[in-house]
């Protein structure tokens, strides 16, 4: 039966009903949608609780904590009253590792020693060629290049922006938006990229107009890496792959509205120019490149899989050396962010990996790209080697975690033992590892349990993070 004194669902800051916002049915709110009853005391333990934290009447044995309106904060509610009716400790990360009652009770439930590693699948690039790293390109706020960003980073310089009231008002902020006092005025901008040196790529001034700015960053970028590591793609005799990828933009949106425009350029043009789908091929075209050239979306990672599909691409002989990254350069540059405490963004503007106060992310914008060789050809061309990569994975989380949006520690642990087992080194041997580090309550915790996972057994103090 439908109610009609509902004028819209109450929605999470994933997009989701958030269930537990909505007003109570006569008789109590509805089960999650599993149907599937308590096994055993542990599963009604874990159950009473998800139906006390979310307000529902019934929680299903199979139900997804976040799939009922559950988030972040509320997930803290449940691990302090698991921990007051268990009398032992419960990882948070475990709350994010096992996300429906019968899951998590099946592992609280767990008295014998930890199971062994499930065995990593070896695929047949075991034992290819090693990748060269013989040139890298960065520009990111506060960096114009790679060298300018260590820097940074070793002098721990903060390059998110701050703006006042006046500024975000002339940037076309509403003032009713600015009045908010969850609006966060801050922001990673990345300077001069209305600058563009269109007649040197054969641009002219209308198509100069409408490129959106990624492409003309990313174009930059790659003559710039090629011309640093010596390599003219006239004079090259291989095959030059690009693989990379891009945010949405709505840089043209304005722009494409113009019948000035469309009658200029044209419709079709104008969507090469400004949509990210052509990113790669048109700077194939623009620098003559004749080995794939692929686009890639995979939101935060896609510049890490276009690395791994450009090795790929150099192993199996489908190119001979590739361009590999991504950018990021969203307009207007010049705006803040709304808080929402089960978000991904910061309150207060500022970001803090692996922190106990790590609070959330910042939005921003930057660009990275590497030149990839197979390591045997750049020895013997004599090319400068920036870094070697001995072996990628990739690999997806299925449905094993709390939410879409959320990351999962078994698909982490998972792809680390792939790459780690794919290059044929041992965990005990690495001294530093990078990882992704988004400031994130939910983010941080489920990264280092994986990696605590992997490395357990390195001796403490072995392996900085």
């Amino acid at each position: 039966m439908c109610s009609s004194d509902l004028e819209s669902l109450p929605l999470t800051a994933n997009g989701k009903v958030d269930q537990a916002a909505l007003p109570v049915p006569e008789g109590g709110r509805v089960a999650g949608g599993s149907g599937a009853g308590p096994a055993n005391e542990l599963e009604e333990l874990v159950g009473g609780i998800w139906r006390q934290v979310l307000g529902l009447a019934e929680v299903g044995a199979e139900d997804n904590f976040f799939d009922l309106g559950g988030h972040s904060l509320l997930l803290a509610r449940v691990q302090r009253e698991l921990v007051q009716a268990l009398g032992r400790e419960v990882p948070i990360v475990d709350l994010f590792e096992f996300p429906t009652p019968r899951s998590l009770a099946a592992h609280l439930g767990e008295r014998a020693a930890p199971a062994a590693p499930e065995a990593v699948r070896i695929p047949a690039a075991v034992g290819a060629p090693d990748i060269a790293i013989i040139g890298m390109v960065g520009r990111v706020p506060g960096a114009a290049d790679v060298e300018e960003l260590w820097s940074n980073l070793c002098q721990g310089v903060e390059s998110i922006s701050f703006f006042d009231d006046e500024t975000l008002l002339a940037a076309g902020v509403p003032p009713g938006l600015l009045a908010d006092p969850r609006y966060v005025k801050a922001r990673a901008v990345l300077p001069d990229i209305d600058l563009f040196d269109a007649g040197f790529f054969h641009f002219s001034p209308r198509e100069a107009e409408l490129l959106d700015p990624q492409h003309r960053i990313f174009l930059e970028a790659a003559w710039t890496v090629l011309e640093e590591a010596g390599y003219h793609p006239e004079g090259f005799a291989g095959r030059i792959g690009v693989y990379a990828g891009s945010s949405t933009s709505a840089y043209s949106s304005g722009l494409l509205s113009s019948s000035d425009v469309m009658e200029t350029v044209g419709e079709f043009s104008a969507a090469i120019l400004s949509g990210g789908f052509s990113l790669p091929t048109l700077a194939s075209y623009k620098l003559n490149l004749d080995g794939p050239s692929l686009y890639l979306s995979t939101a935060c990672s896609t510049s890490l899989v276009a690395v791994h599909m450009a090795c790929q691409a150099l192993r199996t002989g489908e190119a001979d050396m590739a361009l590999a990254g991504g950018v990021s350069a969203t307009v207007p540059q010049i705006l803040g962010h709304v808080y929402q405490p089960e978000g991904a963004f910061s309150p207060d503007g500022h970001c803090r990996p692996f922190d106990a106060e790590a609070s959330g992310t910042v939005p921003g914008s930057g660009m990275a790209l590497v030149l990839l060789k197979r390591l045997a050809d750049a020895l013997a061309d004599g090319d400068t080697i920036r870094a070697v990569i001995k072996g990628t994975a990739i690999n997806n989380d299925g449905a094993v975690k709390v939410g879409y949006t959320a990351p999962g520690v078994r698909g982490q642990v998972a792809v680390i033992r792939q790459a780690l087992a794919v290059a044929g080194v041992d965990p005990a041997t690495i001294g530093y590892v990078e990882a992704h580090g988004t400031g994130t309550p939910l983010g941080d915790p489920i990264e280092v349990g994986a990696l605590n996972q992997v490395y357990g057994a390195v001796p403490a103090g072995r392996c900085a993070l």
